[in-house]
Formats: C-alpha cells, sequence, structure tokens
C-alpha cells in the first residue's frame, strides 16, 4: 500500500494538527492565528514530522477581491484588498519543492503573541509572521471578523440573496476588514 496523499496544505482548522506521514506547509489566516494555539506546533524536518507553519499578517479566511459571494460587498464595512492567493501560492510552491525533490522549505517567524492574542503594531497590524508591503507599508490596518451590513444591500450575489442576513454574517466572519486611519499612515522608507 502506498500514501493516497503526497502532502497537504491546510488553511483552516479548529485544533493544533497531529503529526502524519507526509509533508505539511499550514497557513493559518489570522482568523486561526487569534484563536486559542492553534498554531503552537513547532516545525519538523524528521520523517514523519515534515511540517511547517507560514503564518501571513492580514490574510483573511476568504479571498475578497474577486470572490463572487462578495459581489456586491454585503458587510458592514469595506473588504480587504489584501492578495491571499499570491501568498497561498508561495505555500504551495515549497511544499511542491518538499514533495516533489526533497527540499524542505525556510522555516518562518510566527505572528507574535500576548497570551493567546496577536501582538499589534502602532498601526494595529500584527507583528511578526511573513512581512509583506501590505502590513510593513500599510494604508490600512487588517483585523477580523468583518460583520454584515444592515440593512444588506438591494442587490447582492445570488449566495447572500438566497441565504440573506444569515449568509452575509456567514461571509462577513470570513473575511479581513481594513480599517482606515485616522491620520496620514505615511510612512519613511530609506
Amino acid at each position: 500500500m502506498q500514501r493516497i496523499y503526497d502532502g497537504f496544505l491546510p488553511t483552516s482548522n479548529g485544533s493544533v494538527i497531529r503529526q502524519i506521514d507526509v509533508p505539511m506547509i499550514h497557513v493559518p489566516t489570522m482568523l486561526e492565528v487569534s484563536g486559542a494555539n492553534i498554531t503552537t506546533r513547532p516545525d519538523g524536518d524528521a520523517p514523519g514530522d515534515q511540517y511547517r507553519v507560514y503564518e501571513f499578517p492580514g490574510m483573511g479566511h476568504v479571498d475578497t477581491r474577486n470572490n463572487v459571494r462578495l459581489i456586491p460587498n454585503p458587510c458592514a464595512i469595506p473588504l480587504s484588498t489584501y492578495p491571499m492567493q499570491a501568498y497561498m501560492s508561495v505555500a504551495l510552491n515549497y511544499l511542491f519543492q518538499w514533495v516533489d525533490k526533497g527540499i524542505a522549505p525556510p522555516k518562518a517567524d510566527r505572528i507574535l503573541k500576548n497570551g493567546t492574542a496577536m501582538a499589534v503594531d502602532e498601526r494595529g497590524n500584527p507583528k511578526g509572521g511573513i512581512r509583506s508591503p501590505y502590513v510593513d507599508f500599510p494604508i490600512t490596518k487588517y483585523g477580523v471578523p468583518n460583520k454584515a451590513a444592515s440593512p444588506l444591500p438591494a442587490k447582492t450575489s445570488d449566495y447572500v440573496t438566497k441565504g440573506g442576513a444569515a449568509a452575509a454574517t456567514q461571509r462577513a466572519a470570513l473575511v479581513t476588514i481594513p480599517e482606515a486611519w485616522q491620520s496620514s499612515p505615511k510612512r519613511a522608507v530609506s
């Protein structure tokens, strides 16, 4: 008997992921990182414990940039433009290299926490993790979760139209929200 799967790339889970016999790169969203100790498992390279965690500050549970269930926006707060797909592609590429060529991916910093809460910088974005221009040179801060608009827009996606406020609430709970700052977010670049 051979393995059925060569590797895994989970994003969302409700508990610490157990060891399995194939490489795994865990890419939790901010919703999972902000939860209770879901991403505490250490990275591993030994057979049966090939594991990495890549935490990207700002990453929502759902990519909102082209999600048909979120057009038009059924949420109370504008949707994020964080390019979740781009960062998931990085993790997937590393997983392919690990599975196909045996090249272990680099280890990465985790999002810093104060107990179970994410530590945030002066702009309100999570500290640590795999940095990107979206949080290092931000024009907004990223938080979770959003909430449904009340009342809902007159026209919504088929999904939200069919499910009403419950569907809008479910969608909103899965997206990262950008919150504008009161003052200018300009930052010097050297």
